[in-house]
């Protein structure tokens, strides 16, 4: 495990005094209670802490030990992988759960750090690791590939082997070195709106919140505007992350009077809670879903739990993670002979009930 700068603090704490309480460490670090609960769920993950009423406190055993295989013939030990992911939120822990998967499988140890979308720990996070002699790395940047192109520009002239993760930009970006292995959602997104298309939906729109996913799902919506011949004059709203729920709400309210004066008759919504909030604002309308309006949501990490079950692309989180880890452990055996390979993993599409059937809702 590679600690953030606000988790050693936390563990320094524990190992002073024994234990450590949220609120006092929350109030020490200046940061939320939700924010130090995040690390606490991270660091018992990794088997450092034991989770208490309140707080933590050191776990009783030792992480298991891992397993030897994949050896580096030069050095005579297992490899060292190490792996940055922007936040240990869902999303994350099922691509880390993917790599820990690929990782066991062959032997390799795997190191996780956490940037907190924080460019700035991400740059910290890999000299970290460079610094204790790691055979790879996996990286998701937390800023875009432009924005981290100094970072990787580093790596790439320390020969450090190096595999980005869930992350790519357009053909013109100066990648061409690196692997990558990424979900391909516009493959996903296409298919929600093939599905759509399918069952009678002309007039589509789209909502989503600014990210690294946004830009392709967007792109999904011009290629489907020739491809499927539909319309361009529908709502096609990208917001930046709203920090605040009433502002989110607001947003909701406003595209859902965009659609209503728009004709629209079914929405691709990103993430899942965007889906689920969507899905609220239109009973609240007393608009039937999917009669009166069909909702695809994308990512399904909840959709299955709304009250109406909703339709929802699945990028393959766990999938890609394995994938990654394979990839890299083969970019490292290449050495001088590495050819860079860049990975799409497609998505798939569960269809549930906010797009099929009609007919009004029940009475509440």
């Amino acid at each position: 495990m590679l600690y953030t700068a606000r988790q050693e603090a936390i563990l320094r704490a524990v190992r002073r005094n024994g234990s450590v309480r949220v609120t006092e460490m929350a109030a020490q670090l200046k940061v939320s209670p939700m924010s130090v609960r995040r690390d606490i769920t991270a660091l018992t993950e990794a088997g450092i802490l034991d989770r208490v009423h309140g707080g933590a406190v050191l776990a009783r055993s030792e992480p298991a030990a891992r397993p030897v295989g994949v050896l580096r013939p030069e050095r005579g030990r297992p490899l060292s992988l190490g792996m940055v992911v922007p936040s240990h939120s869902p999303y994350f822990e099922e691509l880390i759960q993917g790599a820990r998967t690929g990782a066991r499988s062959l032997g390799a140890q795997l190191r996780i750090g956490f940037s907190s979308y924080d460019g700035g720990e991400d740059d910290a996070l890999v000299r970290r690791l460079l610094d204790d002699h790691l055979d790879g790395l996996l990286l998701t940047p937390s800023r875009s590939l432009q924005e981290t192109q100094p970072m990787l520009d580093r790596l790439g002239a320390l020969g450090v082997p190096l595999v980005i993760v869930e992350r790519r930009q357009e053909a013109t970006a100066a990648i061409d070195g690196f692997d990558y292995v990424s979900s391909h959602h516009e493959h996903g997104a296409l298919q929600a709106l093939r599905h759509l298309s399918g069952t009678g939906h002309r007039r589509i729109g789209l909502l989503s919140r600014a990210s690294a996913t946004s830009h392709w799902i967007s792109r999904a919506f011009d290629l489907a505007t020739d491809h499927f011949g539909l319309p361009t004059d529908v709502p096609r709203v990208i917001n930046g992350h709203p920090y605040e729920e009433g502002e989110a709400a607001r947003q909701v309210v406003d595209f859902l009077d965009e659609v209503a004066a728009s004709g629209v008759t079914a929405v691709v919504a990103h993430p899942d809670v965007q889906a689920v909030m969507l899905l609220h604002e239109a009973r609240a309308r007393r608009w039937s879903v999917p009669g009166d309006l069909a909702i695809v949501a994308y990512d399904d990490e909840t959709a299955a739990l709304a009250d109406v079950p909703l339709t929802a692309v699945a990028p393959p989180r766990e999938a890609v993670g394995r994938i990654a880890v394979a990839r890299l452990v083969r970019r490292i055996r290449e050495g001088r002979a590495h050819v860079a390979q860049h990975i799409l993993v497609p998505p798939h599409l569960n269809i549930r009930e906010s797009t099929r059937g009609w007919g009004p809702l029940p009475q509440e």
